[in-house]
């Protein structure tokens, strides 16, 4: 894991952030829920960030924990539940060293691509491992990926320079596609002046990610376009993977490999009003649920 790619940025994250419908993502994992025929109160927030996704499902009554590993991140999502009065426990760990009670959680997601920030070799299938650990048996995992085709496309190449602006950036992306390796040099302008970071993130061929998978006892059950109760896609810059933790880890090779993926299918993508731009993720995936929207009118 990339350990300081959320310092400085941490405190104009929310400001960074502040267009983002965050009530429509947690709606869409709830679809998601559903169209597996699974809820749960005990949810499990991984690479929770500031919290946002966390506080909007412990409102509608889930018992959440929220997981990080940056502790200047957990620090602002800790002030924030504080704030609402908001039982949410904040826990500071790496995705890749989970340490997590056994069995405590009805779901898990992971979400913001932040699986695609574990970059070191091993380090997937150890956050699977650990995130099926933590799971009780036949738990969801919900998590959302980069494609390569996003990394290829460099969809992470964009600026956002409006004067009035509370967080100006401007971003480059360098994609190697031999190491499907992603580097992402970025540059912010707050009221506290300039600062800069630099990102990771590692594009995952499905075939690794079911292996990864398959090792922690999980197998996964669909594949979606994101923000959709559609398929992926090879065009699809980003993936949402609905995953379940099988009852018998024993006999989980055979499962994974026997049993046929269910897809559900819906007539038509859910389509609200319009998703404004979320920086940190495509930039095609941030401005829809469904629909393509650009970036920025300055882009």
């Amino acid at each position: 894991m990339v350990t300081d790619a959320f310092t400085r940025l941490a405190r104009h994250y929310d400001d960074l952030m502040a267009s983002v419908p965050y009530p429509m993502w947690v709606d869409y994992l709830e679809r998601l829920l559903d169209c597996h025929g699974r809820r749960g109160q005990r949810v499990l927030d991984l690479a929770t960030g500031t919290g946002s996704v966390a506080l909007i499902l412990a409102r509608h009554g889930y018992q959440v924990t929220g997981v990080d590993i940056s502790a200047p991140m957990l620090e602002q999502a800790a002030a924030k539940s504080a704030r609402e009065g908001l039982p949410i426990d904040w826990v500071h760990q790496d995705l890749t060293q989970l340490d997590l009670p056994a069995g405590a959680w009805d779901w898990a997601c992971c979400l913001y691509d932040s699986l695609n920030y574990v970059i070191g070799e091993g380090g997937l299938a150890r956050a699977c491992q650990g995130t099926s650990r933590a799971l009780r048996q036949g738990g969801l995992f919900i998590f959302d990926l980069n494609t390569p085709y996003c990394f290829e496309r460099e969809l992470f190449t964009q600026h956002h320079t409006v004067p009035t602006a509370k967080v100006r950036y401007r971003w480059r992306s360098h994609y190697d596609p031999a190491r499907r390796l992603a580097r992402v040099d970025m540059v912010f302008w707050t009221e506290e002046g300039e600062f800069r970071e630099t990102h990771y993130q590692r594009a995952y061929q499905d075939q690794e990610l079911e292996q990864a998978l398959a090792g922690s006892g999980c197998h996964l059950l669909a594949r979606y376009e994101a923000y959709t109760l559609l398929p992926s896609g090879p065009a699809s810059d980003r993936i949402f993977y609905v995953a379940e933790k099988l009852a018998d880890p024993v006999e989980q090779t055979a499962v994974c490999t026997t049993r046929k993926q269910t897809f559900v299918r819906a007539k038509a993508r859910l389509r609200p009003a319009g998703m404004p731009p979320r920086p940190l993720l495509c930039p095609t995936a941030l401005n829809q649920l469904g629909q393509r929207l650009p970036v920025h009118a300055d882009r």
